[in-house]
Protein backbone atom coordinates (compact mmCIF):
# COMPACT_ATOMS: atom_id res chain seq x y z
CA UNK A 1 0.00 0.00 0.00
CA UNK A 2 1.16 3.33 -0.69
CA UNK A 3 1.70 5.76 2.26
CA UNK A 4 -0.66 8.59 1.50
CA UNK A 5 1.77 10.67 4.32
CA UNK A 6 4.74 11.39 2.19
CA UNK A 7 6.23 14.32 0.72
CA UNK A 8 3.43 17.19 -0.81
CA UNK A 9 0.72 15.30 0.70
CA UNK A 10 2.07 15.14 4.47
CA UNK A 11 2.48 18.67 4.23
CA UNK A 12 -0.72 19.31 2.84
CA UNK A 13 -2.35 17.55 5.21
CA UNK A 14 -0.59 18.90 8.04
CA UNK A 15 -1.05 22.79 6.99
CA UNK A 16 -4.30 21.99 6.72
CA UNK A 17 -4.78 20.32 10.38
CA UNK A 18 -3.43 23.23 11.87
CA UNK A 19 -5.95 25.53 9.72
CA UNK A 20 -9.10 23.18 10.85
CA UNK A 21 -7.49 23.32 14.64
CA UNK A 22 -7.44 27.14 15.12
CA UNK A 23 -10.64 27.41 14.44
CA UNK A 24 -11.37 25.49 17.83
CA UNK A 25 -8.86 27.62 19.85
CA UNK A 26 -10.06 31.12 21.03
CA UNK A 27 -7.23 33.20 21.33
CA UNK A 28 -7.48 36.78 22.70
CA UNK A 29 -4.79 39.46 23.60
CA UNK A 30 -3.98 39.75 27.19
CA UNK A 31 -5.06 43.46 26.38
CA UNK A 32 -8.08 43.36 25.69
CA UNK A 33 -9.16 41.44 28.81
CA UNK A 34 -7.60 43.50 31.43
CA UNK A 35 -5.81 46.97 31.05
CA UNK A 36 -3.90 47.01 34.20
CA UNK A 37 -2.03 43.55 33.22
CA UNK A 38 2.25 44.04 32.67
CA UNK A 39 3.19 43.46 29.35
CA UNK A 40 3.69 39.75 28.28
CA UNK A 41 7.37 38.26 29.58
CA UNK A 42 8.18 35.26 27.31
CA UNK A 43 11.09 32.98 28.22
CA UNK A 44 11.66 30.09 25.98
CA UNK A 45 13.38 27.25 27.35
CA UNK A 46 15.23 24.42 24.73
CA UNK A 47 15.64 21.19 26.15
CA UNK A 48 16.48 17.69 24.43
CA UNK A 49 14.51 14.85 24.78
CA UNK A 50 15.86 11.76 26.87
CA UNK A 51 16.59 8.47 24.73
CA UNK A 52 13.47 6.76 26.54
CA UNK A 53 11.20 9.45 25.04
CA UNK A 54 12.48 9.78 21.96
CA UNK A 55 11.93 6.54 21.58
CA UNK A 56 8.33 7.03 23.03
CA UNK A 57 7.65 9.69 20.78
CA UNK A 58 8.35 8.05 17.71
CA UNK A 59 6.34 5.08 18.61
CA UNK A 60 3.46 7.15 19.24
CA UNK A 61 4.36 8.88 15.83
CA UNK A 62 4.44 5.71 13.93
CA UNK A 63 0.87 4.51 15.35
CA UNK A 64 -0.04 7.96 14.68
CA UNK A 65 0.62 7.69 11.10
CA UNK A 66 -0.77 4.08 10.66
CA UNK A 67 -4.31 5.43 12.11
CA UNK A 68 -4.45 8.28 9.95
CA UNK A 69 -3.76 6.41 6.97
CA UNK A 70 -6.07 3.67 7.78
CA UNK A 71 -8.57 6.31 8.06
CA UNK A 72 -8.00 8.18 4.78
CA UNK A 73 -8.00 4.54 3.21
CA UNK A 74 -11.46 3.93 4.19
CA UNK A 75 -13.15 6.98 4.01
CA UNK A 76 -10.63 9.23 2.04
CA UNK A 77 -9.42 12.19 3.24
CA UNK A 78 -12.52 14.97 2.74
CA UNK A 79 -14.15 12.33 4.87
CA UNK A 80 -12.03 11.91 7.50
CA UNK A 81 -10.63 15.25 8.59
CA UNK A 82 -12.35 15.16 11.48
CA UNK A 83 -10.99 11.95 12.67
CA UNK A 84 -7.80 12.67 11.76
CA UNK A 85 -7.98 16.06 14.09
CA UNK A 86 -9.11 13.57 17.09
CA UNK A 87 -6.29 11.19 16.13
CA UNK A 88 -3.78 14.00 16.47
CA UNK A 89 -5.14 15.96 19.97
CA UNK A 90 -5.24 12.18 20.81
CA UNK A 91 -1.75 11.03 19.83
CA UNK A 92 -0.61 14.90 21.24
CA UNK A 93 -2.21 14.11 24.40
CA UNK A 94 -1.08 10.73 24.74
CA UNK A 95 2.51 11.87 24.21
CA UNK A 96 2.27 14.87 27.03
CA UNK A 97 1.07 12.56 29.32
CA UNK A 98 4.12 9.90 28.98
CA UNK A 99 6.50 12.65 28.83
CA UNK A 100 4.88 13.51 32.40
CA UNK A 101 5.16 10.35 33.89
CA UNK A 102 8.88 10.05 33.28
Amino acid sequence: MKNLLSGLKAKKLFKQLNFHEASFIMRRMKKDVLEELPEKTERKMVSDMTDEQKEFESVISEDMKKKINSEISKNGFEKSRMMIFRISLQDLDRFAVILLLL
